[in-house]
């Protein structure tokens, strides 16, 4: 009996996170090509009628994957795109800290002013004591705007970065590092 790979894989709802997270992997590693390549295969499973929340995944990887590479234009892109989509729906995003890091970020980039800054402190009070990934990806985007307004670190946010080490969140911090947030 033969199956239809095409077929089997088209109807499996999480498998844009396996394009993006093997691309993400890829380019941590170094294997820009390859990297591009789940990337692309991403898109092209995008094609099809996908869900909300495929499509969010898709644009905020797209987007972390566009600052690994250093395109901030395209960064930008995907992040518009995705505030877009979750526009009314902020609170139902599935990937809540990526979402607010990357909303940080353009919204530092686009207006500046103290709202990227209020937006981090909201999103760190959100996730703190509640979810840990997300909390500190949210860190992770507000020691970037200390690092690029101030120079440095707040003692608080200093303090809390130990939490990358505490929780042996190795694999995140790198990521956040290779996407310019944590240096």
């Amino acid at each position: 009996m033969s199956l239809d790979v095409g077929l089997a894989t088209h109807n499996q709802p999480h498998l844009i996170s396996s394009h993006t997270n093997l691309a993400e992997a890829y380019m941590l590693s170094g294997e820009r090509e390859r990297a591009h390549s789940c990337l692309e295969a991403a898109r092209q499973w995008m094609e099809g009628r996908r869900s909300w929340r495929a499509t969010m995944d898709f644009t905020c990887e797209s987007a972390n994957i566009a600052l690994m590479n250093g395109n901030l234009a395209l960064a930008l892109q995907f992040i518009d795109t995705t505030e877009a989509i979750a526009r009314g729906r902020e609170r139902a995003v599935p990937e809540g800290g990526m979402f607010h890091k990357l909303r940080i970020f353009r919204a530092e980039h686009v207006t500046g002013g103290d709202e990227p800054l209020a937006m981090a402190e909201r999103a760190q009070e959100t996730f703190r004591g509640r979810h840990m990934v997300y909390f500190l990806e949210v860190l992770a985007a507000r020691a970037w705007l200390e690092k690029r307004r101030f120079g440095r670190y707040s003692r608080t946010t200093e303090g809390e970065l130990r939490l990358f080490d505490s929780t042996s969140a190795h694999g995140l911090r790198n990521s956040l590092a290779a996407q310019g947030f944590l240096t």
